[in-house]
């Protein structure tokens, strides 16, 4: 529901956007391949991503690198098989950046419950901060916290509160998230765990 309406609005505000739900691992690496590849300079380009998201150390090149995985339909049985079942967040970033984009937003509403099984924990509830150059990344809450969804909503609270701004004529980006954060954290103030949304 949540990346269908966005895909939506985004459609309305004029980007060629393209809708994958319930992919698979290899067609979530298919479509990252193809987004980036597809990205000009002078593109204004736009990631979202809905889902299970983790951050978690991976057996790399003989050693473990700690990243935020976003994880595709198929759960992984551990931790190293991260690359073969999600696409690393990272990754897809530092491509988006190398494509000589004007600006690039990539939106994660992903810190819910770790998918992996016992014994193949992420490092964290949530995910980890990241180091764009140039772009925005903006995560559904900060690290150590669950993103809100709540019973008979349409939409997780995150992105509820996103496609009501999203699309409000001459709003930056910068003042879209803050409204998108006022808002998430005024509806889950009552919560056991508030809701924080943050952007780096």
């Amino acid at each position: 529901n949540d990346a269908s309406a966005v895909n939506a609005a985004l459609v309305r505000m004029g980007f060629a956007s393209r809708l994958l739900t319930d992919c698979d691992a290899a067609a979530l690496r298919e479509a990252v391949t193809t987004f980036c590849a597809s990205l000009e300079a002078g593109d204004v380009a736009l990631f979202y991503f809905a889902g299970h998201g983790v951050e978690a150390s991976v057996l790399q090149a003989g050693k473990h690198q700690s990243s935020n995985w976003l994880v595709a339909r198929d759960v992984p049985a551990s931790n190293d098989d991260l690359p073969f079942y999600a696409t690393d967040a990272h990754s897809l970033l530092a491509k988006m950046e190398s494509r000589g984009t004007r600006f690039n937003a990539l939106i994660l509403d992903c810190c819910r419950d770790d998918p992996l099984p016992s014994g193949a924990r992420s490092l964290s509830s949530g995910l980890a901060s990241m180091d764009p150059k140039g772009s925005i990344v903006a995560f559904s809450c900060a690290r150590g916290q669950r993103a809100a969804e709540l019973p008979g909503q349409r939409n997780g609270v995150f992105t509820k509160h996103l496609l009501q701004h999203i699309e409000t004529p001459g709003l930056d980006i910068n003042n879209l998230f803050i409204r998108v954060g006022s808002a998430v954290r005024e509806e889950t103030a009552s919560f056991p765990q508030p809701q924080n949304p943050y952007v780096n």
